[in-house]
């Protein structure tokens, strides 16, 4: 029984080694076979990658040949839309070349057609000027000839006067008179009355020529208009010598003057905008250069009304300028332009002097204009008692107080007073 026992004992054990040994062949071949499979599945997927990258590759190689072909027509397309530009800039340069020919052609034409009217406009002024001189030769010999014949005239009615006068003293045994022998001492008599008094003659302080200053104080009276009346209706007219030029006729239409006009008949505004006018368009000298390029303007004028005893009227006028300019083309032009005689004192050398003499009353001229008119180039309107005030200074200060303190001795004979 236990042999029994140990042989099924030994039958079980060899059947477990051989179950176990199975298992083990069955485990071996199933892990084999995993293996290969995944061995294929890896061989698989590599195929798979190669043929996708070769895939991409070879798109990638069709993008970038695409690519550079469409760069290339790109490229081509641009240097053919350079080329087509420079054309257009080439005819377009050309065209304006061609323009500006046709153009500088036309200019010279006209500046030859304007050349040739030119000359001919000048020949035909210079043959109006030169009948204008013969007749104004023949005009000057026909008057020295009726002048002649007048002289010749007198004379005879002279002479035949002296003869009956002569007659007749020898008649009546007279001897000739002195009143008689006065008339035969002179050929002919200048009954012409004298000028008027200039006006520097008329007012006295006048400035003097030349002289250029920023402040002025002018006077406007109806004396000096009847003094330029007077002496205007006094001298004979003198002819004008032919000028040479257009130029020369239009600078002479352009300085006729206006008659004497009395400054009463004005209103400050009306002096006002007349010195305006001056100072925009002085009356300079004729003479070779060229005229000053600087426009004269007006900093301050203060229009001053006052009346004389007949009750005439006249104006103070102060002046102030932004620089130093000279007095006579000022003057010239009110006299030619408004009519308006001026006398021009350069005795004020600041404002505040020319300002004090329309603004303080003294004992010659009790009475001073309520109303000035002023006139600034900013348009303000400055207090004229302020404007009209020596400016302070130390030096000036001690200089007054010294001298009161020596009027004061000489007066008191102390230092105080």
């Amino acid at each position: 029984m236990e042999a029994e026992m140990l042989r099924m004992m030994g039958a079980s054990d060899a059947w477990r080694r051989e179950a176990k040994e199975a298992e083990l062949t069955a485990k071996k071949e199933e892990s084999d076979a995993r293996a290969k499979a995944r061995a294929e599945a890896a061989a698989r997927q590599a195929e798979a990658r190669a043929k996708e990258k070769a895939e991409a590759d070879e798109k990638r190689r069709e993008a970038r040949r695409r690519e550079a072909e469409a760069r290339a027509e790109a490229k081509a397309e641009e240097e053919a839309r350079r080329e087509e530009a420079q054309n257009a800039k080439r005819q377009d340069a050309e065209a304006r070349a061609k323009e500006k020919a046709e153009a500088d052609e036309k200019r010279r034409e006209a500046r030859r057609e304007e050349a040739e009217a030119r000359g001919k406009t000048r020949a035909e002024e210079e043959a109006r000027r030169e009948e204008a001189r013969k007749a104004k030769r023949q005009e000057t010999e026909e008057r020295a000839k009726a002048k002649a014949e007048e002289t010749e005239r007198r004379k005879a009615a002279r002479e035949a006067d002296q003869e009956a006068r002569a007659h007749a003293q020898a008649a009546a045994n007279v001897a000739p008179g002195t009143g008689a022998q006065a008339t035969e001492e002179g050929e002919e008599v200048d009954d012409t009355p004298l000028a008027p008094l200039t006006l520097e003659e008329l007012l006295g302080a006048a400035a003097a020529p030349g002289v250029a200053q920023h402040v002025y104080l002018v006077t406007l009276s109806a004396l000096l208009a009847d003094a330029a009346s007077a002496g205007a209706a006094t001298s004979a007219p003198s002819e004008a010598a032919p000028s040479e030029t257009p130029e020369e006729d239009a600078a002479q239409e352009s300085t006729e003057e206006v008659a004497p006009k009395d400054p009463g008949t004005l209103t400050r505004e009306g002096i006002r905008d007349a010195f305006l006018d001056a100072l925009a368009q002085p009356a300079w000298p004729r003479r070779r250069g060229r005229p000053p390029t600087r426009a004269l303007v007006a900093e301050k004028v203060v229009v001053f009304r006052e009346e004389h005893q007949d009750g005439r009227v006249h104006y103070h006028v102060a002046l102030k300028l932004p620089w130093a300019a000279p007095w006579e083309p000022l003057k010239d032009a009110l006299r030619q332009r408004a009519g308006l005689c001026s006398h021009w004192s350069d005795t004020h050398r600041k404002w505040w002097s020319a300002v004090r003499y329309g603004v303080f009353t003294t004992v010659k001229k009790p009475v001073v204009d309520a109303e000035p008119l002023v006139h600034t180039v900013d348009g303000t309107a400055p207090d004229l008692y302020e404007e009209s005030q020596a400016p302070f200074a130390a030096a000036g200060v001690k200089r007054r107080r010294e001298q009161l303190e020596k009027e004061a001795v000489g007066r008191f004979g102390r230092s105080e007073w």
